[in-house]
């Protein structure tokens, strides 16, 4: 594959709400099997895609940040398509993931309850009739079923268990669920508030003069914006 950063440092003030990486991969990739070599041999691609909330493009080495912040991004960027501009649809996780799913606008696919409509088929309808197993593991939050974000899906688990136990899970359900084909997608809220890093990561990226904290209420956010 062929990486593409044409213009890219002109342009990293498009910074998209919601940070998402897409990959195409075979189930060999996906269980940590290798690829058989001859293209007539190879099984059905699946479809992978991970939507990691909240993250800013332009603290990623891929996309021209100067520190290592993101080696494993970095290391998939090397071989992977990069697009250098991207501009979500809505300013927050339900409406730009509401877009995603249906290639609609939000105010197209977005009921007065701030849910996903029933009309507009989504990406895991149309991948489900098209024959692939759909499954999803998100992190609780504003992607769970209750907002109408499961349909189309085989299964969907949305409890909030953080990032390492929902990978976790998703590659357990892979080994015990072997199929021809499958559309996966995983989402996590790891990066969002209450912003509360490990110590090690603080040491190493943060102002060792800063003494605060942050809570994520609205009187807070409202001095942000």
């Amino acid at each position: 594959m062929h990486r593409h950063n044409e213009g890219m440092s002109s342009r990293l003030r498009v910074i998209p709400t919601v940070a998402l990486v897409l990959v195409l991969a075979t189930v060999g990739w996906a269980i940590g099997v290798a690829r058989p070599s001859a293209p007539h041999d190879r099984p059905p691609r699946n479809l992978i895609l991970i939507s990691l909330d909240t993250l800013r493009a332009d603290h990623l080495g891929a996309w021209g940040y100067g520190r290592a912040t993101s080696p494993r991004i970095d290391a998939l960027a090397e071989e992977s398509v990069v697009f250098s501009r991207a501009v979500a649809q809505g300013s927050s996780t339900i409406p730009s993931h509401a877009s995603l799913f249906t290639a609609q606008y939000p105010s197209s696919v977005i009921g007065l309850g701030a849910g996903l409509l029933d009309g507009p088929e989504t990406l895991a309808e149309a991948l489900s009739r098209a024959g692939f197993a759909t499954w999803g593991f998100v992190d609780g939050g504003n992607v769970r079923a209750h907002f109408g974000f499961a349909r189309g899906f085989d299964h969907y688990e949305d409890d909030r268990v953080g990032i390492e136990r929902l990978t976790a899970r998703a590659r357990r359900w892979i080994e015990d669920h072997p199929t021809p084909r499958f559309f996966l997608f995983l989402h996590t809220y790891d990066i969002h508030t209450p912003y509360k890093a490990p110590a090690e990561y603080v040491a190493e990226f943060g102002d060792p003069d800063y003494r605060g904290g942050f809570r994520p209420n609205a009187k807070y956010f409202r001095k942000v914006e």
